[in-house]
């Protein structure tokens, strides 16, 4: 299954849709004679939705099944919001458009928050689980790939983004007869985590072969 969104607490982000304005006010005419005219009060500034805020209340309208309306909070937000950040927002809300049924639209999300952080691991990954549905199978690699080898694969990786990207690889290299290199996927993901019974279970079975 595709990764869940990750939990990232952010303090950047979009203003508020309920957006205020104040009153003008005015003067009574005690006088005839002309005077300066009273300057219009400012508007207070509306305060800024973080994407923690975006989130929580997206995820509401989800569980809420106003998935439509939840999807709109997202575009919104990206639509006003230059900050990195962007590329956790993209990322979620290709989740959302798996739920929606709109795959295509989630690949694209996914592509639009790797064009922000390109080694944003999580949307390689579900990248990856997007081409495998499509058919195709080497873009889904590559994108696996890239977790694991490439843009995505520097130290600050989380264990579990590489063994998902090496599992997937291994699991999807198994099933198109490509044993070598799905044994040495699995042997790399047991290096890094020995604890794994299924993909030992994969491992002994692809030796066999």
């Amino acid at each position: 299954a595709a990764l869940a969104p990750p939990s990232i607490r952010v303090t950047l982000g979009l203003r508020r849709l309920d957006m205020t304005t104040s009153s003008v006010s005015s003067r009574s005419a005690r006088s005839a004679a002309p005077s300066r005219a009273t300057p219009q009060a400012r508007a207070p500034q509306p305060t800024p939705m973080t994407l923690s805020e975006l989130m929580s209340r997206a995820q509401l309208l989800q569980a809420d099944g106003r998935l439509g309306e939840a999807d709109a909070l997202y575009v919104a937000w990206i639509a006003q919001d230059a900050s990195p950040l962007r590329a956790v927002a993209w990322f979620t809300r290709g989740a959302l458009q798996v739920a929606l049924g709109q795959p295509e639209e989630a690949a694209r999300c996914y592509a639009q928050a790797l064009q922000v952080k390109p080694d944003f691991a999580p949307a390689w990954l579900n990248l990856g689980h997007q081409r495998e549905r499509e058919g195709r199978h080497e873009d889904a690699l590559t994108c696996w790939r890239e977790v694991t080898d490439g843009l995505a694969s520097g130290p600050d990786t989380a264990l579990e983004h590489r063994l998902h990207g090496l599992n997937q690889s291994a699991r999807l290299l198994e099933h198109l007869r490509r044993y070598p290199v799905a044994e040495a996927a699995m042997r790399r993901s047991l290096q890094l985590s020995a604890d794994q019974l299924d993909v030992i279970q994969h491992y002994v079975h692809v030796r066999q072969r």
